[in-house]
């Protein structure tokens, strides 16, 4: 694209660094904005009528055809024109008369802005953020220039056979004039409302100006638009637009929407959407790799975060003429793959070509920051005692980066945080799993217009128990805009805590107390209750941990417990508590601490006011599934939230039972290496049934990680499992004894409960071996190995179908005792992300069983959908059985899945004979064959198989 004579202009590495050349040119140093850019890219228009008419045949229909002509199709002034209270004030702090820039002509730049402005600039800069003091003025100054200096960069190119990629320096100074306006907007109190109303749409003035600015720049570089109206230069145009409009609704989602109109915000979300597919359909159907590789941090933002997240936030579809959310995401999916190609070959010869990915988290980084800081200017504004003179370390914060000299001179862009030093520089470009480099500054857009949880104004919670589970979430509660109060009888806890919290800078979120009184004084508001969180062992911690708060709470409190608690004792502190008026509530958490961390499972049960309170929070922290929809949703009443946690880890032991004994198969009998094992269970978690099954997902990493010498990790792992011999969990015991008391036979569950346990006595067991002469399981005899691993991944898929029938069974039985009206498709969609028990094929199944029948009375086993399955799979499970039995491979959970399926589905049981044997000796009775089939009660029949006899009976004879 460059023309020969200007090769050395156009420097390769320079395109991987476009915000280097903002730094390079001063942004932040008042150089002149008319001065040359020795950086700047300069092109010849291409001459391609071929491509142009190839381009043009292939557009896709998203792309109009005024688009295709050189028009674009997404203009401004539609909601402009319904927008006028932004129009009247453009930027007179940064425009200020008593300080000139030097080399800028601001007549002519002047000149441009009236002419696009409806009414005069504000100079007397009313309740201006700047002149209130609440923003340095220089760093306003700088960034204002910078935005200024770059458009009048481009003005003076009026040399029509040249174009220049000078949009790049508009994009960073957009982008730090959108984050220095919102925080003039974000950080003020309640009393200084004018300031804050001022400042929400000061920046939709500026844009609008852009916007507007953009229309007669390109006027003035192609005076003559026909000769240059290719593909590419209408591409470029589309850009601009796009990204001014992209930033303009951030903004007006960032303001909350104070003044903004819904139906305005809607439309601006649909403007943006559309125009980013159009952006970028536009540049793969060119072809154009290195453009791509220029709009994708602007352009996937907007595709991502319009598709997947507005028609969430405002509560309504993208409406049927725009592009559909499936279509948005294939779209993504196309990008990503063209972006990581350009990535590749532009920066294959480039050792630093990671300098957007630095600059796309540095922005996140901000953004979230910000946003972490709104949540407690919103806790502030609340707060009758606010003063005037509040200090937002926030804001110092912002300013500080905005003022590093690396930030705006070394002619790099170094990330200044020590929180992004660990980036991988040896990746080019993302990682072709979107879900890992999306921003996380969706997330807290998300946060931000979460209108329940901010309502709620749950802002402060407290943690009591801050283990491997606490800590996490703490942090977890944290980042979704909570202060976290934490306590913990435990000192090593509390030491640990605090450096975990200052390792990941939340000390200004997350704090130590001293005291159970301290901890319910700091989270006292007269607006709302107390919230506060158990994550501690269950029994008799939690009962003590009742008794030192009750002093300190009042009527109204909300102790919401996320241990692993039995649902008896639950409902025994509900009962006590609900004498003062205190709510208590059983909340189920899986997912382990690094799901703790993210985004667990929640299946909170108790006092239906106590969880109206608190859905909005657990929404807010919980995983959420493929389509953004948090996993958590209210159970029902007592003890039901702890209950169903119960039965989930039951399911869970099954479930690791079955895939520990495949993996034995695998490696003892086919003598699997364990990369090869990882191999095996990666396919099955990808392309089969089992895909998305966190125990086979991680089962992958287990196999495949080595320690620091190189070693598996897992070869010298000892096979004891002792967590339910030492009483650290109790919830497996607890299933087991919930099968057993309510008569269902939860065979895999209870088998794989008694092999854990067996597996704890190492010690025994190894004295055991030696006096049986230490049998072991021998390698497999199988003529097609490949053959029984297919067998096997239809053997443990049929097995873990039967793990999670028998615990949907357990609670069914219990939810009928207790008529707690579980609601079993939201049952399986809390467990359905975040979950340990997480299975997508499983639980795809099992939601089509529950629609056919959503008050399935019976045992899951007589759904005829279920069963189909079940039939299909017997024949592999039974080669499997049969296999692994005759090499002596150890599978106790594997033959009762069998078992128990073929006892279940049978009406010739040989419990015939146990049935007379127990009328024998103990005339319990019997029912004859020929009579009708009934319900589990006492037979009405008996036969006197040999008469009681004793010794007065012999003397009669």
């Amino acid at each position: 694209m460059c023309r020969s004579d200007e090769v050395d202009n156009c420097h390769r590495e320079d395109r991987t660094h476009p915000i280097d050349e903002v730094m390079d040119n001063g942004l932040a140093s008042g150089s002149s904005g008319s001065q040359p850019f020795p950086d700047t890219q300069a092109f010849q228009a291409p001459d391609l009528p071929s491509r142009r008419n190839s381009y043009q045949n292939r557009a896709p229909e998203s792309v109009s055809a005024s688009s295709r002509s050189g028009q674009s199709p997404f203009t401004p002034a539609s909601f402009v024109a319904n927008y006028q209270d932004t129009r009247g004030l453009s930027l007179g702090a940064a425009l200020d008369s008593d300080r000139s820039v030097e080399g800028e002509t601001r007549d002519s730049l002047d000149t441009l802005l009236q002419h696009n402005l409806s009414e005069p600039v504000n100079s007397q800069r009313k309740h201006d953020p700047i002149d209130m003091g609440f923003i340095s003025r220089p760093s306003a100054q700088n960034l204002y220039e910078g935005f200024f200096k770059h458009f009048n960069c481009l003005v003076g190119l009026l040399d029509p056979s040249l174009y220049t990629f000078s949009y790049t320096r508009s994009r960073s100074s957009l982008l730090f004039t959108m984050i220095l306006t919102i925080s003039s907007r974000i950080f003020q109190p309640e009393s200084h409302k004018p300031v804050r109303d001022h400042a929400e749409f000061l920046l939709g003035q500026a844009l609008l100006a852009c916007d507007s600015a953009v229309e007669n720049i390109w006027a003035i570089i192609f005076p003559n638009p026909e000769p240059f109206q290719t593909p590419l230069v209408c591409l470029l145009r589309d850009y601009i637009r796009l990204y001014s409009n992209s930033v303009f609704l951030h903004r007006m989602i960032a303001s909350g929407s104070r003044s903004t109109s819904h139906d305005l915000t809607t439309h601006t979300a649909r403007v943006c959407f559309c125009s980013a597919l159009s952006v970028l359909r536009q540049a793969i159907e060119m072809g154009e790799l290195e453009i791509i590789y220029y709009l994708w941090d602007t352009a996937h933002l907007m595709i991502a975060f319009s598709a997947m997240m507005i028609p969430k936030l405002l509560r309504q579809d993208i409406d049927e003429s725009s592009v559909s959310k499936n279509a948005a995401i294939n779209t993504v999916t196309q990008v990503t793959s063209a972006y990581v190609s350009a990535a590749k070959s532009i920066g294959a010869s480039d050792p630093e070509n990671n300098t957007i990915l630095a600059q796309g988290r540095l922005f996140s980084g901000i953004l979230a920051r910000l946003k972490a800081e709104l949540v407690q200017a919103n806790t502030d504004m609340m707060s009758p005692a606010m003063p005037d003179n509040l200090s937002i370390s926030g804001l110092s914060w912002i300013e500080d980066q905005l003022n590093r000299s690396t930030f705006f001179s070394d002619g790099r862009m170094e990330p200044p945080l020590s929180e992004y030093g660990d980036m991988d520089t040896q990746t080019v470009g993302p990682n072709e799993d979107m879900s890992s480099f999306i921003p996380q500054v969706y997330e807290e857009f998300d946060l931000m217009l979460d209108d329940d949880f901010v309502n709620a104004r749950y802002f402060e919670i407290g943690m009591v128990g801050m283990g491997s589970m606490g800590s996490m979430m703490s942090l977890l509660f944290a980042e979704k805009g909570c202060k976290v109060y934490y306590f913990d009888i435990s000192e090593y806890n509390m030491k640990a805590a605090e450096k975990m919290v200052k390792d990941v800078n939340e000390e200004t979120r997350v704090f130590r107390q001293h005291s159970y009184k301290q901890l319910c004084e700091e989270i006292y508001s007269e607006n709302h209750p107390r919230i506060i969180i158990f994550s501690i062992p269950h029994g008799n911690p939690g009962d003590k941990c009742v008794k030192a708060l009750r002093p300190h709470m009042t009527k109204g409190d909300i102790i919401l417990d996320c241990s692993n608690e039995f649902y008896g004792n639950t409902e025994r502190r509900q009962a006590d508590l609900a004498k003062d008026g205190i709510f208590y509530v059983g909340c189920g958490v899986s997912g382990g601490y690094q799901s703790a961390r993210a985004g667990p499972s929640m299946s909170p049960g108790g006092d239906p006011q106590a969880l109206e309170i608190i859905m909005p929070l657990l929404r807010r922290v919980a995983a959420k599934d493929r389509d953004g929809k948090p996993c958590t949703s209210p159970i029902g009443p007592g003890g039901s939230g702890h209950y169903v946690k119960m039965i989930h880890n039951g399911i869970e032991q099954g479930m690791m039972s079955v895939i520990s004994e495949v993996w034995y198969i695998l490696t003892k009998g086919l003598e699997l290496s364990y990369e090869e094992a990882a191999g095996v269970f990666e396919r099955w978690n990808q392309t089969s049934e089992l895909y998305n099954t966190f125990l086979i997902y991680i089962a992958v990493d287990i196999n495949r990680t080595k320690d620091e010498k190189g070693r598996y990790v897992l070869g010298r792992v000892q096979d004891k499992v002792v967590q339910d011999v030492d009483n650290t969990e109790g919830t497996g015991t607890w299933a087991c004894e919930e099968a057993v008391r309510l008569h269902v036979p939860a065979a895999n569950i209870v088998s794989a409960h008694l092999f854990r346990c067996t597996s704890a006595e190492l010690s025994q067991r190894a004295a055991d071996a030696e006096a049986s002469g230490r049998w072991q399981s021998s390698a497999m005899k199988v003529a097609l190995r490949d053959d029984l691993i297919e067998d096997l991944r239809k053997a443990t898929y049929f097995c873990l179908l039967l793990c999670f029938t028998q615990g949907l069974q357990i609670i069914r039985e219990m939810d009928q005792q207790r008529e707690w009206h579980i609601n079993y498709q939201d049952l399986l969609h809390v467990w359905s992300a975040g979950s340990i028990i997480q299975a997508g094929g499983i639980m795809d199944l099992l939601h089509k069983v529950y629609n056919e029948s959503p008050n399935q009375k019976n045992n899951l086993l007589s759904n005829s959908q279920l069963e189909k399955q079940l039939t299909t799979l017997l024949p592999s499970m039974k080669r499997c059985v049969l296999t692994a039995l005759e090499a002596d491979m150890v599978i106790p959970a594997m033959s009762q899945s069998l078992e128990y399926y073929k006892y279940s589905t049978s009406v010739d049981l040989p419990t015939q004979l146990t049935e007379a044997e127990l009328d024998y000796f103990g005339n319990h009775k019997f029912d004859l064959k020929e009579e009708q089939r009934g319900e589990p009660s006492k037979g009405k029949h008996h036969f006197e198989w040999k008469p009681a006899k004793g010794e007065s009976d012999k003397s009669r004879l």
